[in-house]
This record gives C-alpha cells, structure tokens and sequence, in this order.
C-alpha cells in the first residue's frame, strides 16, 4: 500500500498548517533542529526528540543494545549541538518486543547512559510498552542555550563561507564505530556558537548534500560547493559523502573574515578538523549539487 503523504517534509508542512502559529514564548517551533523556547530566564529552553525504529535505522544482526542506547541518545545530543546549546535532561521511551530480555535492557542502558556521563546528561524518565514486531526506541533531550548564541538553520548570506567539522562518508557501509556509535559534536557546537560570528548551522544527520540544500532553502540563498574541497572519511566515496547520511558532522556558515578563527579555536579544544567547502551565493545563483538526501515516506 503506498503512503499519500508527500514525503517526510511534506507531512511536517502539512502537520505545521494545521498546528498553527505557536505562543510568542516559542521562538522557534517546527522546522529547524530543536524547538526553541522563552521562558522568562536568562538562557533559552531547547528541546528536541529522535525515534529509532528496528530494521528501519537500526538492524539487530548487527547492532548491539550498547551500541542501540549510545546512538538514541547521540542523535539528540547531535540536535541539540547543531544549535550551539547544552543538553541537560533526557527522557527515554521503548517499545519492546517478546525477543528483548532484561540483560538487553540493561545493555542499552549502559550504552546510553556512558553518553550521558560524558556530556553531564541526566536521564529522568521515560515509558515502556510493549511492541508486538519491532523494537522502537524515542529519546527526547532538554537543553538550553545564550539567547544570543543560538544558531538556526536560517541565516545564512550571500558571501558567506560553507564550513564542516569532521569528515564525511564513513557511516554509508553500517557496520562500523560511526554508524553504530556516532560522536555528536557537542563541544564543537558550542565553540562554534560562543564565538558568535556564525551565520547558520545544522548537523549532518540525511546527507551532506541535503544539510546544504536546507540550510540555502531556510535562509533564501544558493551555495557554491566545492567538491574536491569536501573532506572524505577513508575508503569513501565522494557520493556516499554527498548523500550517504548520518555522519552527524556539523555543517556552518560564516563570513571568511572569521573562518580561520573558529576553526583554529574548534581544533585547538577539541582537536576536530575544520574545513571549508564552499560558499553561500544568491538565491537566484542556486545550488550547484543535487541536494537529495535520506526522506521518510518517499516510496
């Protein structure tokens, strides 16, 4: 049976139009990394939620439970970086089957809770239910960030330099310490962030290609992208770069100007590579790949 739904962003357009404008509290609702919102304090509140779904981001042949809880948790910690902000809280809900025992639970818990040692996560909660086929994790992450510091996908202007963290394409083959056990940029972000000359951010989660097109669709403008300049992990290819997925690297724009300097203070903390890529162009130049990338409900 074939879904009617226009793909996974024609649906949260569709969901967005019929929720409506949110109260003036939220200063950022659906559409970027994390919803953003005021709460009278001096830093906003960040919140944002990933589900995993067995045989659909995840395949037990060859996922261990370790392995499933550190990247629950990874792909929200990798959200709430995209925005330059500090994750704090985590609430963790799973749909397990008949198959999964006790010793499997505990396993996942340890994998998600080395993560949350890592970062000062606290894990508070959650549910548990029973799933009747496949295994579904949902993670949901409470954060906060300077009001000031927060980068959003939009932003971005002609001129700009397009930046990366990282390398890209090792995560296409699955099973291998990227895929199974990604590294969120936590630390990267907020560097990124604090400096405050950052235009526009977001992590790599569908394809380096589509993360570009997103951030040029958001902020009104082209991209010029250099492929020759796009760092490949080893033994990938520059199209399982492009468009291979969850990398979780962070992609930014910024004026060149300050290039050398975010980059330099990025390394020099975390020691993670800094390059730059491309350049954001007008909206009338457009985008020079094809910015494709992994889409739910596109059959």
């Amino acid at each position: 049976m074939r879904s009617s739904f226009s793909g996974e962003f024609g649906l949260i357009k569709d969901i967005a139009a019929v929720i409506g404008k949110p109260s003036k509290n939220v200063i950022k609702g659906i559409g970027d990394d994390t919803a953003v919102i005021d709460t009278g304090g001096k830093k906003y509140l960040l919140a944002t939620t990933d589900t995993l779904i067995e045989s659909v981001h995840f395949d037990m042949s060859y996922f261990s439970f370790y392995d499933l809880g550190w990247k629950a948790l990874a792909v929200n910690l990798s959200d709430i970086a995209s925005m330059g902000g500090v994750s704090r809280y985590a609430l963790v809900s799973l749909g397990l089957t008949k198959k999964v025992k006790t010793k499997d639970v505990r396993a996942l818990y340890k994998g998600m809770e080395a993560l949350a040692k890592k970062y000062r996560v606290d894990i508070i909660g959650g549910d548990t239910v029973f799933s009747p086929e496949k295994i579904s994790i949902t993670v949901s992450v409470i954060g906060e960030a300077e009001k000031k510091k927060v980068l959003y996908r939009k932003g971005a202007r002609p001129g700009d330099l397009i930046m990366v963290t990282g390398d890209f394409g090792s995560a296409v083959p699955g099973k291998n310490k990227k895929h199974l056990c990604p590294e969120p940029r936590v630390l990267e972000g907020q560097i990124i962030a604090k400096n405050g000359r950052a235009t526009a951010m977001m992590d790599c989660s569908d394809g380096l290609a589509f993360t570009i097109g997103e951030i040029c669709r958001q902020s009104g403008t082209g991209a010029d992208v250099r492929e020759k300049l796009i760092p490949l992990s080893k033994g990938a290819s520059l199209k399982q770069a492009l468009y291979g997925g969850e990398d979780f690297e962070l992609v930014f724009t910024c004026p060149p100007k300050f290039a050398d300097i975010i980059a330099d203070k990025v390394c020099s903390a975390t020691g993670t590579a800094v390059s730059i890529i491309g350049n954001v162009v007008r909206k009338s130049e457009g985008v020079n790949i094809d910015t494709k990338g992994f889409e739910h409900f596109k059959w």
